[in-house]
């Protein structure tokens, strides 16, 4: 059992002192355009170096995410800015791409590979698939319980929990609702969050299935504060806030009280219990309403937040009239100036900021609200002011390091200056010899306010001790220019301290790939829960193909699988055919594309099929299982809805995909498989759609179906 690492999110230089200031053990950032926040602010080199230096100052880590999928021709530019971060400072490099950890594995063999929880890991042979392919941490998929997350840890391998924040209604890397519908890859950094949009369960008439709300697809976000104990009797290495795209107040808030739950926690595990005002503050910071998710097993409605997928804040009270042209509002809490209201009226939101001329006191407020409201309509703060200035005030205390300095300042010895703090870190400089004063002497409050002169450092003197003769004089110059030295030397001996070795995880040898690419052409029908096609790190073994949501984006990709034994490979649907033909110019193993079917979207451990209410997930026997069901979005379009025996939901794409009729363009890019995905047809639909496959290989014209669509096979993502 160790105590974990607290690790917070940072999408910009604020958010960083946020995260640091508030506690935190590492921090995770992004920098360039390969990291799956790509809206964030992120880190340019400077940057980075500069946050790597006050990371280690205080004996902090910092992880880059490179954690998104590496298309054709751009290895080179991810490669190039990894291997500067390095040299900046970085500790760790999350990744998702199997491909780009092969080259950081080779090029840089001293640089710690953590694998990013977009990789889906799950069980025992993916932990060992991704220590293999150079990760020395693992970060889980989210959809595990924490008995789960005991047993796996039992392996050796440094396991990461995300413990805070927003949930994924999806598989974590098995995404392309946002890619497929509107060109924005969740695998690129780019997602557009469709699934906190409205959608309707309806079944194939169009008759509504649900009432529990609108928003099917968005979770409550993840709250493992009252599970921080059995979190560290689970032995898990680092516990990981959500929030790169969050505000530095919410990233310092959060930060601050999972750090003081971990402290209390790790004094005495046994005994552990939740502050009483800890998950209020927690909500104040930001919340779509709590659950503890699947890290106790929780899948149904309970962790859904079918009725609002934004912030909440926390209920202030009801609208209860008006009075001199002001809304009069009963109060259940405290507000002040600077918060920010949101009125839940009939007619959608109305957000108001709490001014000064507002009347305060007491249970009744009066607040010049200028947009209309009716009496009975709900209020809650989502912005507290002071929550905002609390925040405020942490960072910019505890980005200060506090120091011990001691002055020795005897006739005829040399000024020395100590600099040392409670740790035991020391180091000090000497300055020129201290000389009887030849005008006024030097005093103790002047050495204190001219070696204390402390502001452009990342220090503060909390104690002082000071040696100082009677009558001795020295030019304050003397005192500067030794302080400074002093402190110089005590920051390079504190990154001295904090720098740490590099592991060396293991790595798979990609110099002797067998090519298997000379594959006569071929058509076939697939499900994917054909055993020897791999979705997963787990169902990996040697000898089966690659399945499209493993993301073979890259040559690198397929040289990593083709050494570890895979036969073929079934390309990504997010390559364009450009990219596939770049990809089979190079490649060691056959490639496949599927032509015809109905894409998968999501796939999620939560059913959707629980929008009509609570069930007993016994999944052989539902009933609802029977009725095919879809889920109607703001523009009309359905998109069918399946749960299999697992439990598990999937959602297909309202348009079918079909480029049978660009077969022949493919067969010239160097495509050799060609598949029907029938997870959705009968058996009559795939043998139908198999003939015009097989129709297409034989050099007879295929036309498009109407209805369909190319999916990105022209239309690159973003």
């Amino acid at each position: 059992m160790r105590k974990p690492e607290l690790l917070a999110p940072a999408g910009n230089r604020e958010a960083f002192e946020a995260a640091l200031a508030a506690g935190a053990d590492a921090i995770y950032l992004g920098a360039g355009s390969f990291n799956a926040r790509r809206n964030a602010d992120n880190f340019d080199i400077d940057d980075l170096r500069a946050a790597c230096r006050d990371a280690h100052l205080r004996d902090a880590c910092v992880y880059l995410t490179a954690n998104t999928l590496v298309f054709p021709g751009e290895m080179d530019d991810v490669l190039s800015m990894v291997t500067d971060a390095p040299e900046a400072g970085i500790d760790a490099a999350i990744v998702q791409d199997v491909g780009l950890m092969s080259v950081l594995r080779r090029e840089l063999p001293e640089l710690e590979l953590h694998a990013s929880t977009q990789m889906n890991v799950r069980g025992k042979r993916g932990i060992e698939l991704a220590a293999r392919l150079g990760c020395s941490r693992v970060t889980l998929a989210r959809e595990l319980p924490i008995e789960k997350v005991a047993e796996l840890a039992e392996l050796g391998v440094d396991l990461e929990v995300f413990v805070h924040g927003a949930l994924c209604i999806c598989q974590s890397g098995q995404c392309l609702l946002s890619s497929l519908i509107g060109g924005r890859s969740a695998n690129r950094g780019l997602c557009a969050q469709p699934c906190r949009l409205p959608y309707r369960l309806v079944d194939a008439d169009g008759r509504k299935l649900a009432d529990e709300g609108q928003y099917l697809l968005s979770p409550r976000d993840l709250c493992g504060i009252e599970m921080i104990d059995r979190l560290i009797e689970a032995d898990v290495a680092s516990l990981k806030i959500e929030g790169r795209m969050k505000s530095p107040e919410y990233v310092s808030t959060v930060t601050a009280i999972y750090r003081e739950a971990i402290d209390r926690a790790w004094e005495d595990v046994a005994s552990y219990e939740v502050e009483p005002d800890a998950k209020d503050v927690l909500a104040e910071a930001f919340n779509r309403g709590f659950t503890q998710g699947y890290l106790v097993g929780e899948r149904g409605n309970d962790m859904m937040g079918y009725r609002r997928p934004n912030n909440r804040g926390v209920a202030v009270g009801r609208v209860t009239g008006y009075s001199a042209g002001k809304v009069k509002l009963v109060a259940s809490i405290d507000i002040a100036v600077g918060d920010l209201l949101e009125f839940w009226t009939s007619k959608g939101r109305v957000t108001y900021t709490v001014e000064s001329s507002d009347t305060l006191k007491g249970e009744t407020k009066y607040l010049g609200v200028r947009e209309p409201v009716s009496v009975g309509d709900r209020v809650f703060r989502v912005r507290s002011a002071k929550l905002a200035a609390d925040a405020q005030e942490r960072t910019e205390a505890g980005m200060k390091i506090p120091v011990s300095i001691d002055v020795h300042m005897r006739k005829g010895e040399p000024l020395e200056i100590t600099v040392h703090d409670g740790a035991g870190h020391e180091a000090r400089a000497l300055g020129p010899i201290v000389e009887e004063a030849r005008t006024k002497s030097v005093t103790r409050e002047d050495v204190i306010d001219h070696v204390g002169r402390l502001g452009a450092t990342p220090f503060a003197c909390e104690a002082w001790t000071v040696e100082l003769d009677e009558g001795v004089g020295i030019g304050f110059s003397a005192l500067h220019k030794t302080r400074t030295a002093a402190l110089e030397a005590f920051e390079e001996a504190l990154l001295e301290e904090s720098a740490k070795p590099a592991l060396r995880a293991g790595s798979v040898d990609i110099t002797r790939v067998p090519d298997h690419s000379d594959m006569a052409p071929f058509a076939t029908v697939i499900r994917f829960d054909d055993t020897n096609i791999a979705c997963t790190l787990e169902q990996f073994e040697p000898g089966c193909s690659i399945g499209p949501r493993m993301y073979a984006t890259n040559v690198e990709v397929i040289r990593t699988w083709a050494a570890l034994g895979a036969s073929f490979v079934w390309l990504s649907p997010e390559l364009t055919l450009h990219q596939m033909k770049l990809l089979a110019d190079e490649s060691p193993l056959p490639l496949g594309v599927i032509v015809i079917g109905s894409q998968e979207l999501m796939v999620s451990d939560h059913c959707f099929l629980m929008a009509q209410g609570p069930c007993d997930e016994r999944c052989g026997t539902c009933e609802r299982r029977a009725t095919p069901c879809f889920l109607e979005d703001r523009k009309g379009y359905r998109f069918p809805v399946t749960t299999d025996l697992r439990g598990c939901g999937h959602i297909y794409n309202a348009v079918p995909l079909d480029v049978a009729h660009a077969i022949g363009d493919l067969l010239r890019a160097g495509i050799r498989g060609f598949a029907v995905d029938a997870t959705l047809m009968t058996e009559g639909e795939a043998e139908h759609a198999l003939n015009r496959v097989r129709s297409g290989l034989n050099g007879t014209k295929v036309a498009k179906l109407p209805a369909t669509t190319t999916g990105h096979l022209f239309r690159p993502v973003e």
